[in-house]
């Protein structure tokens, strides 16, 4: 018995499952030009900002869960839910449908808007567009449904579901062993009724079954026996013998509704139902491209071409971000075949925006936009405030109304708030309030009040002056640094030497020795020119308050020939002295190698063996290293005496 139940328990869920329609998505995008969530902004628990999901669906009744969902907001033929940031996920419920989880595939950022188009393609048709959805769930399966004169109908499984007009009905619920029930409803929106029989005797009689055949042309028409979807045609089923109503639905043709009588035992076979074609065409073209049509609330899509629907009347709504909606009521003919086109006006304009002078910082509605000029293609149509900043201009605020389709262009005129201040100071760096502005001379446009100027030149004290600035002003000032001083005693000897030409770092100062130089703190090269002397240079360092003498040994060409060949005289000598020193080492060094080689060949035990080795290894090496310097030496004197030679030669000559 357990078992039993457990596989009614499954069956019921497969059937429930096969016979429940499904939800689908067709797609999920970020609309990033859509300022809804923006313009109808709310906040969630946390105090931020909340995105927008629009779900734009031919289904109405749907219910919609998230643990991070703040409110639903119907809109025309649309869903508004506002979701935190970071939504992952949605479920999507309606009676008869399967539930939907649906993860959302991008990121959701907040104050952000995002479209899903949901469907539930084939399950609705136009002519169930004023029927509603009567469900009833039982406890036990294969129930029988009784309406007042008509036949009953036996639910499949544990679910029967009823497409009726408005109305009120009273209903009769009967299976063999179990109690029959009554019950009596108002129907005026889609419902599910829970029927719940106990176990007892039926009063209801049964009579005997007949089998009856339903075929259509077309084929594929929904059948409602006594208002409950019993399946397709062609049709075949046993049926309890009785009075029954029969509705024969397809889209795109007439519904056919139909009366028939079962007799026990009979087995009957209706005559074919033609349904007649109410087809008409429709195609949509709107500007701009990518607009979103719908109709009747439906969303159809960027473009139709030769949409195929049913003859009757219709509302054709276009939108698209940014541009105005437009709306139309047509009415189709059976067979017609229309085209329609929409051109949408913009609900932005753009702008253009100068200032005098260019560059200045622009704010709109007080968010920085960039710099003059500006341009943006793309302004929602209203008024703005707008202002323009720049350094040394007084702040600007106009306001402007952007009107659909419209270029507005804006040059605004700013005030000067600024002196001109012109500083010159000869070899300087020039500051003016701690920061460096140029060198010499320099112009600048300052804000009205105190500035502190100041002048820096190498071994200068730095000049400090405070100006004061008034709108308009055009001031001249001149700053002159005072030098560091020092001064320097410049003596030439011999005495016949004096008269020499005094160059500091090779700039002639258009004096001769002896003399006395003022000269600025510092380093420098003092050189010393005569005609009968050598040219002769020295360094000094000089601080402030500093007075040294610098005193010049001149010498003469001869003189020099002279000291030059005694210099390499001299080095002849050392050369000639390490060659001949270096050259004997290296001989006794060769001789000891020699002699210890010898009595290393003539060893007759390892001790002596190693020792006369290494003595002979250290031999030799010492002489590589002294042949080495001889030979180096000898190069010297080689040059030394060459050199020597020259300067003997210059004295023999003069």
């Amino acid at each position: 018995m357990k078992n039993n139940k457990i596989f009614v328990l499954i069956f019921f869920l497969l059937f429930t499952n096969l016979n429940a329609a499904e939800f689908t998505i067709k797609s999920f995008k970020h609309i990033p030009n859509d300022l809804s969530a923006r313009k109808y902004a709310k906040k969630d628990i946390n105090n931020n900002y909340c995105a927008i999901i629009k779900i734009r669906t031919d289904i109405d009744g749907l219910d919609f869960f998230s643990d991070q969902l703040e409110n639903i907001s119907m809109k025309e033929g649309e869903y508004w839910l506002y979701v935190q940031e970071g939504t992952k996920y949605l479920e999507i419920y309606k009676n008869g449908f399967v539930k939907k989880v649906y993860n959302i595939p991008q990121r959701i950022k907040s104050s952000n808007v995002y479209s899903m188009i949901l469907t539930a393609e084939g399950q609705y048709s136009r002519a169930d567009a004023n029927l509603i959805e009567l469900v009833f769930k039982f406890n036990v399966d294969n129930v029988f449904i009784k309406r007042m004169g008509l036949a009953p109908t036996e639910a499949n499984g544990k679910t029967a579901v009823l497409n009726l007009p408005s109305g009120n009905y009273n209903f009769k619920f009967s299976k063999e062993g179990y109690k029959d029930s009554e019950k009596t409803i108002n129907l005026n929106k889609n419902e599910t009724i829970n029927v719940s029989l106990k176990e007892g005797k039926s009063e209801t009689k049964y009579k005997l079954p007949g089998i009856v055949t339903i075929n259509s042309e077309p084929a594929g028409a929904d059948i409602f026996i006594n208002d409950e979807k019993k399946g397709k045609t062609p049709f075949n089923q046993q049926m309890l013998a009785g009075k029954y109503k029969m509705t024969i639905r397809k889209k795109f043709y007439s519904s056919i509704t139909k009366e028939f009588t079962l007799n026990e035992k009979e087995t009957k076979q209706l005559p074919t139902i033609k349904l007649e074609d109410k087809s008409a065409y429709l195609t949509i073209k709107a500007t701009p491209e990518n607009s979103n049509i719908y109709i009747d609330e439906k969303p159809k899509g960027n473009y139709v071409n030769e949409l195929r629907l049913e003859s009757g009347n219709y509302k054709i709504k276009i939108e698209k971000n940014l541009y105005h909606s437009q709306e139309e009521d047509i009415f189709l003919k059976i067979g017609e075949n229309k085209t329609m086109n929409f051109q949408l006006i913009p609900t932005f304009g753009s702008l253009k925006i100068n200032s005098e002078p260019n560059g200045a910082r622009l704010f709109i509605d007080n968010k920085y936009e960039g710099k003059t000029p500006f341009t943006q293609d793309t302004v929602i149509s209203r008024s703005y405030e707008i202002r323009v900043e720049k350094d040394l201009y007084y702040s600007t605020e106009e306001e402007i109304v952007i009107n659909d389709g419209e270029l507005t262009t804006k040059t605004i005129i700013m005030s000067k708030n600024y002196g001109t201040l012109n500083v010159s100071a000869e070899e300087s760096d020039i500051y003016i309030d701690g920061e460096i502005v140029g060198n010499n001379t320099v112009k600048s446009n300052l804000k009205p009040g105190n500035h502190k100027i100041i002048a820096k030149k190498p071994k200068h004290y730095d000049v400090k002056k405070d100006v004061f600035i008034n709108i308009g002003d055009n001031k001249i000032i001149e700053l002159k640094p005072k030098p560091k001083m020092a001064s320097v005693s410049i003596i030439s000897i011999p005495l016949n030497s004096q008269g020499a030409k005094i160059y500091v770092n090779d700039e002639f100062k258009y004096s001769t020795t002896p003399s006395v130089l003022p000269i600025l703190v510092g380093d420098y090269d003092i050189s010393l020119k005569h005609p009968k002397y050598l040219d002769i240079t020295k360094q000094i360092s000089l601080k402030e308050g500093d007075n040294k003498e610098l005193r010049f040994q001149m010498m003469t060409y001869e003189g020099s020939i002279k000291q030059e060949y005694d210099k390499w005289n001299k080095r002849t000598n050392i050369g000639l002295w390490v060659t001949g020193v270096s050259a004997v080492l290296g001989v006794i060094s060769n001789y000891s190698g020699d002699y210890f080689y010898d009595e290393y060949q003539n060893s007759n035990n390892t001790t002596d063996t190693d020792n006369y080795k290494f003595f002979t290894d250290a031999a030799f090496v010492s002489r590589d290293v002294t042949y080495g310097i001889s030979v180096s030496a000898l190069g010297y004197l080689t040059y030394s005496f060459i050199r020597k030679s020259i300067y003997q030669y210059k004295m023999n000559k003069d």
